[in-house]
Order: structure tokens, then sequence, then C-alpha cells
């Protein structure tokens, strides 16, 4: 199994590789050590959906003797929607009891004087489709009052219905994946701390190294935005060694050989806060 690859297209024409070894070192949160079935499972999802793990498309969540759990990233599911012909739009909101006991479907994520939240709904449309396919979510079983769920409640139960009616209008898209929204307290937990061993001042050369390693996966294929906001990720919560690594990690992915990217001979300089924007949530 440690000598296992498998190569595919994802879903943007890129080349990607991936070994169970990536998998450990690139894709995977948590505190528990990962099984030859986790890692199995995670590759052979990974080539289903035609998903780039690294990108942030999905990755793994492992705590303690529980299967892993396959986390899709910020915006994947709506990103992967969006990109189907025949997708014809979404529309998302809030199940409330009003101050006179009634029912009432919200859109968005907003109340009114006497509302009461007790869950989600979504409807998502398809050109293929005499009806939406539509979710409704209770708030009693998703709300776990801490993080997000605490301070922002309604977004968040809005965002599970959403992530619930397009898994199960498109299944061969998001099929073994979940949202963070959904996972309670393992979901909240998944995101890696900043390592204050590993934390540095972000000088301009860092940056010059930042833009020319995007520059060149860039050329190879991949998403400019989405390339800059995950190097800046993996720069800010382990330092340029982190993120020297996922980018040779995604050019082997591409099929490239250059592990580290020379200067251009005019590089433009680029502040530090330009990368700033680029903060992604996983």
């Amino acid at each position: 199994m440690a000598d296992e690859i498998i190569r595919y297209e994802d879903r943007d024409g890129a080349q990607i590789t991936l070994t169970p070894q990536d998998v450990a070192n690139y894709c995977a949160r948590g505190s528990a050590q990962l099984t030859e079935r986790d890692v199995v499972n995670f590759m052979a999802t990974c080539k289903a959906l035609g998903a780039n793990p690294y990108l942030g498309d999905v990755y793994l969540v492992k705590y303690g003797n529980d299967d892993a759990s396959i986390m899709a990233g910020k915006n994947y599911y709506t990103r992967v929607a969006v990109s189907i012909p025949s997708y014809d739009g979404m529309q998302a909101g809030i199940i409330c009891t009003t101050h006179d006991g009634l029912v009432a479907y919200r859109q968005g994520s907003i109340t009114y004087p006497g509302d009461t939240c007790i869950g989600g709904w979504a409807e998502v449309h398809d050109k293929r489709w005499g009806c939406p396919v539509r979710a409704e979510v209770a708030m009693a079983e998703y709300n776990s009052h801490r993080s997000l769920w605490k301070s922002k409640p309604l977004t968040m139960i809005r965002k599970v219905a959403l992530v619930q009616a397009l898994r199960e209008a498109y299944p061969d898209r998001f099929a073994g994946t979940y949202d963070t929204s959904e996972m309670g307290e393992r979901g909240e937990q998944q995101a890696p701390a900043p390592n204050p061993s590993k934390a540095q001042e972000t000088s301009q050369e860092d940056i010059d190294w930042l833009k020319r390693a995007t520059a060149r996966l860039v050329e190879l294929g991949y998403v400019e935005s989405e390339v800059k906001g995950y190097l800046w990720q993996r720069y800010k919560t382990g330092g340029k060694r982190e993120a020297q690594g996922a980018y040779a990690a995604m050019i082997a992915g591409a099929g490239g050989t250059d592990p580290e990217p020379q200067a251009a001979p005019e590089a433009e300089a680029v502040e530090a806060d330009a990368y700033e924007d680029q903060d992604i949530e996983f």
C-alpha cells in the first residue's frame, strides 16, 4: 500500500498524482493515526470525484478510532455545481416559527422580530428535472453551540441544508464527502492551528517566492486564485518550508519536474498584504 500511486485528471483538467505519503503529508487533519482503509478510501474518492486534494477540494479528518471523514473544502460544493451545464440555480434559507405559532420559510439567513429559527431549507434546480431537489434540516440536530454555530447559527443551518440538497441532486459529484458544518465538533476541530515554532514574519523574499510558485503552477493548469490561497495558508501555518512542500507535491501532481520556482527576469514586487485576502477556511 505504501507504494500505491494513482493518477487522474481533476475537473479543471490538471493531472494529479496521489500516493499514501501525499495523503498523510498534505491531505490529513486530526490527531489519530490513519489506517490503510482510510487512505485507500480517500484516494479512490479523489479519483472518482475528480477532486484536487492539493488545492483543498477534499481532505481527511481523523479523530479517535472511527473511520476518517472526507471533508469538502470551502466553496467546493457550489463551485462544482455551477460548472454542471444543466445546473439551473439554487435557493436556500431558514425555517422559523413566528410569534403567532406559524411556520415561515425565510430566504437567506435573516429572522424577523418574534421569529425562532428551527431549521434550514434549500432547493437545487436542474434543467433536466420537472421539480427541484429540496432539503430541510433541523437546527436541534446540528447546532453544537460552539465555534461558528455559536456566533452564526442561522448562516450555518442554511449551509447544511444547501450542502445536503446539492449532494442529493448530484451524488456522482459529491458522494462520500461532508461539509464542516455537518460534522459537529469533528468539523469544528479539523483546521490545523498555527504552529508557533514555525511562525515567522512575512518577508518580501517569501512573497516573491509565493508569486513565482503561483505563476509556475498556473502554467501547469492550476487555477490562480485557488493556488494563491492554498500556498498562503500553508505558509501561514507552517512557514516557507511547508509551503515549499505543498508546491513540490502540486508540481508532481501536474507532471512537472521543477521543485523550486526560479525568479523571473522582471518579477513584479508584491506587497505582503496582497495575499491577506486569500486566507481560506477549510
